[in-house]
């Protein structure tokens, strides 16, 4: 007698064609969050050469607050066999100031990176105001302490 087994075999995505080798080039590749009328944070998933693998929508909020997990980046980043990654949310007030949840999610998300050995690269507030698109870098900022 002959039994039937079902196997999932994990795929490799193909990388795009687009390097996140700094934070503007991320922030180019993702400026249409800056239009957004909600708050969203979302990945940018990178192989070992640091060109985006995709982006993942991780959480959509409400006006001026989204809730987000470590889990629900971290699946993202395992399902792309993803090297390192960059966090991205939106401010819809159109100012790039960090709120304290901003600065201690990325510091979680910094520690949940280490042990995962899926280094955080940077997080990135992206804001539109008076029709122009600006950025905040927590990494550049020194208010986080990433890993090197």
């Amino acid at each position: 007698m002959y039994q039937i087994i079902q196997a999932k075999v994990a795929t490799i995505k193909e990388p795009t064609e687009y390097y996140a080798s700094n934070d503007s080039s991320a922030i180019e590749f993702c400026k249409d969050m800056a239009s957004l009328s909600q708050e969203s944070l979302q990945i940018l998933t990178l192989n070992v050469k640091n060109r985006i693998i995709d982006r993942h929508m991780i959480t959509l909020g409400i006006l001026n607050y989204s809730l987000a997990h470590p889990r629900e980046i971290f699946k993202a980043c395992c399902e792309d066999a993803a090297a390192a990654f960059i966090m991205i949310h939106n401010h819809p007030s159109g100012i790039t100031d960090p709120s304290i949840d901003d600065i201690k999610l990325t510091n979680r998300i910094v520690e949940a990176g280490e042990i995962m050995e899926i280094p955080l690269l940077d997080s990135l507030i992206i804001a539109k105001m008076n029709g122009s698109i600006k950025h905040l870098s927590l990494r550049e900022s020194g208010l986080c302490k990433f890993s090197s």
